[in-house]
């Protein structure tokens, strides 16, 4: 398999797009959860089970903080296809070879309710049978593949994805 470093090299890059949550995301959860880490911090005072259910609470708002500040959606198109990753659940990119999709379009969607979970995520929506990578935003580009899988990719620049997409498509149809 061709490592992604050649990859760059060989098939020129036609668009990159990287995405991250908004700033205020980490700000809110931290905001939300000072409440109760007041009220553990004040009863750790009558009780010492408290004052470790404040570390448990505190541990926990530095993981989801520094998740929140590391999660990324990379979409990259290649000559020879798309490349997604959502770090850090994907180390390495998800290659969609041009031979593999078999339409796309741009797309508008309801970032609360897709997936029926926390707004921005790698999730699955059981209503369409659609896997999406989502960080912001309610634009995005539906892939159907071959196989008959779909793939909803979220873009704050669809319609420039969707041009490199056609630029690909046209000339792997060309060949």
């Amino acid at each position: 398999m061709q490592n992604y470093e050649s990859n760059i090299k060989d098939n020129g890059l036609l668009f990159r797009e990287v995405q991250r949550y908004r700033w205020y995301i980490p700000v809110l959860f931290v905001c939300l959860m000072i409440f109760p880490a007041s009220f553990l911090c004040l009863a750790s005072f009558v009780c010492g089970l408290s004052l470790i259910m404040l570390k448990i609470l505190i541990g926990i708002m530095a993981i989801f903080v520094f998740l929140f500040c590391v999660v990324r959606l990379e979409t990259e198109v290649y000559q020879d296809g798309l490349y997604v990753r959502f770090f850090p659940t994907h180390i390495r990119y998800k290659k969609i070879a041009v031979e593999d999709i078999a339409e796309y379009r741009v797309r508008t969607y309801d970032s609360l309710g897709y997936g029926k979970i926390w707004p921005g995520a790698m999730r699955y929506s059981s209503d369409d049978k659609t896997w999406a990578y989502i960080t912001r935003g309610n634009k995005g580009v539906q892939l159907v593949l071959k196989n008959g899988k779909k793939l909803l990719i979220g873009s704050q620049r669809p319609e420039e994805l969707v041009n490199a997409l056609n630029s690909v498509m046209s000339k792997s149809k060309g060949s």
